[in-house]
């Protein structure tokens, strides 16, 4: 029997579009060799925003509706020339075990601290960024009485020391790369940017040791990990 914790993954979209469209200009244009009188733009496409709302516009388009086969997508207009919003999540292993979406501690016991490592890899093109949280079922409970549970390192220590009935986890390259903390029921954000990522690697980083009051034995918990792309 073995320590393990199955992660799983929710992807979400949160998206803000208000459509707007910028006035036809007309100007003169004129150098050392040439003049130009009347001149006017028909078409063309800006970006605006302040603090409550952000603006992609296109001016003299034409409405139409994205057409797509099993290997294209074709999206008509000037707009139609911009990227595809896109957000793609990926766990893997950094120890190279294959196993991306577990942690496997194996049996605990009150003498040592078991360690696990999964990596989130996050890729968007949104143009605010992103939030990772990380959310659980419930506390790290023995599997053969769920009323034993390892408290979670709500004291943000730096380290989970053995027989401290203490289980948690922190970050590298994320929100908790300095001390542990705790996996409640509530979504806690451990990774996220206000632009555009490619390829940016998260480690999350799992430890737990159980005290002598809860004993040593297979412990189990499944937590969710929640991506949400601003667009």
């Amino acid at each position: 029997m073995n320590t393990h914790i199955r992660v799983g993954l929710v992807v979400g979209l949160c998206v803000m579009l208000i459509l707007g469209m910028e006035p036809v200009r007309s100007e003169m244009l004129s150098s050392s060799n040439y003049k130009i009188l009347f001149n006017s733009i028909g078409c063309g496409s800006t970006n605006g925003s302040s603090t409550n709302y952000r603006v992609q516009g296109s001016v003299c388009d034409m409405a139409s509706t994205d057409l797509s086969s099993a290997s294209y997508v074709l999206t008509p207009g000037f707009r139609g020339l911009e990227d595809i919003p896109f957000l793609t999540v990926q766990f893997s292993d950094p120890d190279g075990a294959n196993k991306p979406n577990t942690v496997e501690f194996g049996p605990l016991s009150t003498s040592s601290v078991k360690t696990d490592n999964i990596r989130v890899t996050i890729t968007t093109n949104a143009e605010g960024g992103y939030a990772s949280t990380i959310v659980a079922d419930g506390s790290l409970r023995l599997t053969t009485d769920s009323g034993q549970t390892i408290a979670g390192a709500s004291d943000n220590p730096t380290e989970i020391s053995a027989g401290s009935g203490k289980y948690g986890f922190k970050t590298s390259n994320g929100s908790f790369d300095s001390t542990y903390t705790d996996i409640t029921t509530s979504p806690k954000t451990f990774s996220t940017d206000s632009s555009p990522v490619s390829g940016k690697a998260v480690t999350l980083v799992f430890s737990a040791s159980p005290s002598s009051a809860t004993g040593a034995g297979d412990y189990t918990q499944r937590i969710t990990v929640i991506t949400t792309g601003t667009f």
